[in-house]
């Protein structure tokens, strides 16, 4: 059985939570769109809901591939921002409430 470093685990727990927020994200645009009111979607909610969830998945799925290269204070970082962008998504897309 291969060997997980502790790293790989943090990654993979954030790659789990990104898929989640990409397939929230993605209902709540198609939701907008079923709408079909004058206007919306914007690219602001397409940014929100779908490219940003996108890039987190993205990041994860490399960050798991260098995760053994990295030192701890480059994978403390990569999480933080992580957490950020989880945050950034969730005051987007809630309205800020």
């Amino acid at each position: 059985m291969a060997h997980l470093s502790r790293s790989r685990v943090l990654f993979c727990v954030c790659l789990v939570a990104s898929v989640l927020l990409l397939y929230l994200g993605a209902n709540l645009y198609l939701g907008v769109v079923a709408q079909k009111v004058a206007g919306y979607p914007n690219r602001g909610q397409f940014f929100a809901c779908v490219l940003l969830p996108c890039a987190l998945v993205v990041s994860n799925i490399v960050l798991i591939g260098f995760s053994g290269r990295l030192r701890w204070p480059s994978v403390t970082v990569a999480v933080a921002t992580q957490f950020i962008a989880f945050l950034v998504f969730a005051f987007l897309v809630t309205g800020g409430v």
